[in-house]
């Protein structure tokens, strides 16, 4: 992704170590660009965002819905709601990269903002369903 030696392994902890190794050695991280598949030629840093972005919005997916407490934590709100707001929106959602950008209130908090920037309906709650109905004896 941002051209980092990720090797063979596909251990979770290896991949970690590997990708920290490669932002702390990358001394051309604030300057350097790389081939994004939506956007073209971009920043590395802004890509680095952009991914980041994606598994923040995706925790709130997850937690939403098993009905988990879903509160992201507010400093990686604040920082994704910036590379969101950056993102040429005729790209990001013409590629499918997020979904439809959905209104909100003037007034909404940051995570409701980030959430809709991103075609999720902060409202949205996971369906009650009756297993008696779907799995009858």
């Amino acid at each position: 992704m941002l051209g980092y030696d990720m090797g063979d392994e596909r251990d979770w902890a290896t991949l970690r170590t590997r990708m920290a190794t490669g932002l702390a050695d990358d001394g051309e991280l604030a300057a350097g660009t790389v081939q994004h598949s939506a956007l073209g030629e971009t920043s590395k840093l802004y890509v680095l965002g952009i991914v980041t972005n994606d598994l923040l919005v995706h925790s709130w997916d997850l937690a939403r819905a098993i009905g988990a407490d879903d509160t992201l934590p507010t400093d990686a709100v604040a920082a994704s709601l910036i590379v969101v707001e950056q993102a040429p929106a005729n790209v990001v959602h013409h590629c499918r990269v997020w979904g439809d950008n959905l209104p909100v209130a003037s007034d909404a908090d940051p995570q409701t903002r980030l959430l809709a920037a991103v075609g999720r309906k902060p409202e949205w709650s996971r369906p009650v369903v009756n297993t008696a109905e779907r799995h009858p004896k």
